[in-house]
Parts: structure tokens; sequence; C-alpha cells
């Protein structure tokens, strides 16, 4: 369990710190689903219209120009989850072409299947399944035609 929520730290840090403020090109593809951020923009984002309240902060250093969902968007996850709802949750926050397969294989080569049948489960169209098994990474690593 200790990967995904340090998956979902790393990523809040690296958000609400101004880590797509220095680097506005950059491209991060996210394991473990991105961890719970999928399911988080709500929360960013009341905090982030609460943050000059006295009472529930101020934030110091104030980086970010924008609101966290839009650097969410930024992301890109992968889908080692194994629950297809978390991977659902994770197409309907960022969009199916901000979402890669992934499988933990190696080294543990039993999870293969797994991750495949986790996408194939998906109530999704098939145009969308091949972007998450390649056409997405393809673009990511300038391999697209």
């Amino acid at each position: 369990l200790g990967r995904p929520f340090d998956t979902t730290l790393s990523l809040t840090r690296f958000i609400f710190t101004g880590g797509f403020e220095r680097f506005p090109k950059l491209k991060m593809v996210c394991a473990h689903v991105g961890g719970a951020l999928a399911m988080l923009p709500g929360r960013y984002g009341f905090g982030y219209e609460l943050r000059k309240d006295m009472s529930f902060g101020p934030w110091e250093p104030d980086v970010m120009t924008r609101p966290p969902a839009t650097y969410i968007k930024q992301l890109y996850f992968d889908t080692v989850c194994y629950h297809p709802p978390a991977v659902q949750c994770a197409i309907d926050t960022i969009g199916a072409d901000h979402v890669v397969f992934g499988s933990d294989s190696p080294p543990v080569p039993i999870t293969l299947v797994r991750a495949v049948d986790t996408v194939k489960q998906l109530k999704i169209p098939e145009a969308d399944k091949q972007k998450i098994f390649g056409d997405t990474a393809a673009k990511l690593l300038g391999l697209a035609g």
C-alpha cells in the first residue's frame, strides 16, 4: 500500500511547490494510476480557494499560478492498480489520452495478464483502449507516425 500513497504525496508536493511552474513543458508518467491523485482535484481546488484564509493557511510560498486540477491534467498515469474503477477514475479525470498501459512486469511476472485484463474490462471505446495500450506512449516517446 505504501507505493500508491508515496506516489500521491510526491506528486502533490511537486504540484504544490511549483514543479510545473519551474518545468512547464515537463511530461511525467506516474506509476500506480498516479496514486490517489485522480480522486483529489476537488479537494485540492477547495484548498486552493482557501489558500489566503488565515484559518486555513496561508500557503507559503504561494507559487501556483492556476488551480491544482489544471496541473494534474498535465500528468500521465499508468494503469498499474488491478482495479478497473480506479483506472476509470483516472480516465474521467485526465482523459484516456493521458493514461498509458502499465504492468509491474518484470519484476512481478504474474501481473502481466492481470494488467491487460484491467484495461480490457474498462467500459470505454476501443479507440481509447488502443491509446492506453500503446498510442499514447508512442506519442510521448516520439514514435507516432
